[in-house]
């Protein structure tokens, strides 16, 4: 499951941040909820109560970050977010892929006319 999102163009947003909304909804006290990009901790959250939400904004250029793929060109960037409850539960989301289907030095693509002549 999750989701895939392609990043088709140097001005595309999403190149230089990426804002992520967590809103989890525990059985008991969250602890701490970790964002995970590229299966690396990049951001924790400590919990205070069952529901908890926050926004956080990584601002890491994906061009730089993005990991090869062997079987593809374009590189991508994952993130999923991760919950550990106070009574020692866990719980995952589905991951949220970006691929990088323009990479720098790419000549942009002509759009299409679809003009009758």
């Amino acid at each position: 499951m999750g989701s895939e999102i392609d990043i088709g163009g140097p001005d595309d947003p999403l190149i230089k941040g990426r804002a992520i909304t967590v809103k989890v909804y525990g059985t008991s006290r969250i602890s701490r909820i970790d964002i995970v990009r590229n299966n690396a901790d990049i951001c924790s959250y400590r919990g205070d109560n069952e529901v908890v939400q926050f926004r956080w904004v990584d601002a890491q250029d994906l061009t730089r970050i993005s990991i090869p793929r062997p079987a593809s060109r374009h590189p991508l960037t994952y993130y999923y977010v991760r919950v550990l409850q106070e009574e020692g539960e866990m719980a995952w989301s589905s991951p949220v892929w970006l691929t990088l289907t323009y990479l720098p030095g790419d000549q942009p693509r002509p759009k299409p006319d679809f003009s009758a002549s």
